[in-house]
């Protein structure tokens, strides 16, 4: 079956996050969106990708999950799909791969985690492949 690439921005507009935010909205690192009904999950080399830019304002480690609830107390799990330490303050822009078979055929929810330290994060992009 023929597919074609497709994508969803998830957030366009820059957002700060330091460790003490738990993600809540889009504009506290939380994004929701629909699987649509073509989505192909992947093989091992054509995968969903997610696209940011992060700026480390000096510094920040942090990770991101896919369809991950968590509290206060939270410990990153085996669902964590990028950590990252980085420093200096300049933009990069950066990319995962990410198991299609972590996203359910409705809801699904993209958290991004500051464990230490302040960043911006910005352009968030999940590119994917649809049957067609």
């Amino acid at each position: 079956m023929p597919t074609v690439a497709d994508y969803v921005v998830l957030a366009d507009v820059p957002f700060e996050l330091d460790r003490l935010k738990i993600p809540v909205t889009n504009t506290d690192g939380r994004f929701d969106f629909d699987r649509p009904d073509d989505f192909v999950e992947g093989l091992n080399l054509a995968k969903p990708v997610l696209f940011y830019r992060v700026l480390p304002l000096p510094s920040v480690e942090y990770f991101i999950t896919v369809n991950l609830e968590f509290g206060q107390n939270f410990e990153p799990p085996q669902q964590v799909h990028e950590e990252a330490q980085l420093n200096g303050q300049k933009w990069r822009t950066r990319h995962e791969p990410i198991s299609g078979s972590v996203f359910s055929q409705e809801r699904n929810t993209i958290g991004f985690h500051v464990v230490s330290g302040l960043a911006q994060f910005s352009d968030v992009v999940l590119m994917y492949q649809r049957s067609i």
